[in-house]
């Protein structure tokens, strides 16, 4: 560049005619060495005005700019620039269009080099491998046929019905989509139909984009859709479903559900307990007799004494109506002898109605005209008061052959009104020795009515007991209470 300079200085002399083509020159000449000159000569104007191939990290481009600076000064054809760079293995901004960077594809074919020794790409496994190595998780190549097959089943359910709707249905469909991916490697293995009312489509229910396929059914109460037995077997007959989940609330438990699905032509699947047991454990008289019967420990009550073979002969009628109280004068007996404070409660009750606490005699009979009022028809019986006592649920799992087990426990004595607000977990209340002898009891109770599923076992627990060791009564005796 020097040497030209002089030369341009030598014509200008001889010829003052060229004067403005000279100037026009050397103007392009310090253009091209201020493109060369490395970054920390030539200040930085920001990125707006660097073309987008051109941002990179301030340590590359100054790597680029000191590469191009032992270049040779001299002008040369832009074929003999592009084939010494070749063969140094150099980007170059291109001979006459060197202000113009990465004009003939060359920069980019230099930073594509770069990056990929430092940053090389990795392909996805999940492109090349079989599918039982995606992710470590060994998956079988079997479909959901063969997988019951394999492990005794008798049929195999690739369609669920859901009958159910909001927060339930998510987690289900949830819950068994991560089991199939987690067994067969496809979340999509079971298929899922759903129920959905106009105020659930309206609302855009996640449920509804979770399931494969919806039905859409009534709006309004419950009666017109989620908890009508015939419309819920009719759509899975309709629709071909191999099971129905109906989960917690609306139809969950009605005994009627399951006896309508068994009559279905494809004989449709209940996910739940068969329905003698919902009979069984549904009614709270029924349900106290058997737990005693099955060596439940059970609070003072007025069906104190009864037991039954319910796996032989269910519930006899004389000895449910035993447990019952007809009238205020009975109540009154039962209190006597059970002893104040008791609890008048309708057997089909539920939800903080038909349920009154007795503390005086003089009650009594107020007490019960209002348990009959609120739940009329309802059978009535008495129950001894446990105060201060602890709401403690055992969770359990019970399959067709007859095995159950106990999975877990939680507490919900948080109550308002007779409801549950909170739910905690595990049960710290009892101690360990107690808590198992009340698991023990849990199944005992579910195998004695032939239970399939999940299975929730309410018992009161005393704690006075662990205040008061000594504490000799029944309802301060520490044992689990159902």
């Amino acid at each position: 560049m020097v040497g030209e300079r002089k030369e341009s200085d030598s014509s200008t002399q001889a010829n003052p005619n060229t004067e403005q083509k000279q100037h026009e020159r050397e103007g392009k000449h310090v253009k091209e060495e201020e493109a060369q000159q490395p970054s920390h000569q030539a200040p930085y104007h920001g990125k707006k005005e660097q073309p987008e191939r051109k941002k990179q990290d301030d340590q590359k481009q100054q790597t680029q700019t000191q590469k191009q600076q032992g270049k040779s000064s001299s002008s040369s054809s832009d074929e003999t620039q592009a084939d010494r760079e070749s063969k140094e293995g150099e980007s170059s901004d291109g001979g006459k269009e060197s202000g113009k960077p990465g004009a003939s594809g060359e920069l980019a074919t230099s930073y594509e080099k770069e990056t990929k020794s430092a940053f090389p790409i990795q392909q996805p496994k999940r492109q090349h491998l079989p599918i039982q190595e995606i992710s470590g998780v060994q998956h079988p190549k079997i479909s959901v046929e063969q997988y019951v097959k394999q492990h005794g089943g008798n049929r195999a359910i690739t369609r669920i019905l859901i009958a159910n709707n909001g927060i339930a249905a998510v987690k289900a469909i949830r819950s068994i989509r991560k089991w199939a991916y987690d067994v067969f490697g496809d979340d999509r293995a079971i298929q899922f139909i759903a129920m959905a009312t106009p105020d659930d489509i309206k609302a855009n229910a996640a449920y509804i984009h979770l399931a494969d396929e919806f039905v859409p059914v009534p709006g309004g109460g419950n009666n017109n859709n989620y908890a009508n037995v015939t419309l819920i077997c009719d759509i899975a007959e309709r629709t071909g479903a191999d099971a129905v989940w109906a989960g917690w609330g609306h139809a969950s438990e009605n005994p009627k559900l399951p006896d309508g699905l068994e009559r279905t032509k494809n004989s449709c699947v209940w996910i739940g307990p068969p329905a003698s047991a919902m009979r069984a454990l549904g009614d709270k008289i029924g349900s106290t007799i058997i737990a005693q019967t099955a060596g439940v420990p059970c609070m003072g009550w007025s069906g104190d004494g009864l037991k039954v073979n319910y796996a032989e002969e269910g519930m006899p009628e004389d000895v449910y109506m035993k447990a019952c109280v007809k009238n205020a004068k009975q109540a009154r007996e039962h209190t006597e002898r059970i002893g104040l404070p008791v609890m008048i409660k309708a057997s089909e009750g539920g939800g903080g109605k038909g349920i009154r606490k007795v503390e005086k005699m003089e009650t009594i009979e107020s007490a019960f005209q209002q348990v009959q009022s609120e739940v009329p028809g309802s059978p009535v019986f008495l129950m001894k008061l446990a105060p201060e006592c602890r709401h403690l649920e055992t969770q359990l799992l019970a399959d067709q052959h007859g095995q159950a087990i106990a999975v877990f426990g939680r507490d919900c004595s948080i109550q308002r009104r007779h409801q549950k607000i909170i739910e905690e977990g595990p049960v710290t209340a009892a101690p360990p020795d107690v808590w198992r002898k009340m698991e023990k009891s849990a199944i005992r109770l579910a195998k004695e009515v032939g239970y399939v599923g999940r299975h929730c076992r309410v018992a009161l627990y005393h704690h006075w007991r662990l205040l008061l060791p000594r504490a000799e009564s029944a309802s301060a005796s520490g044992a689990p209470c159902h």
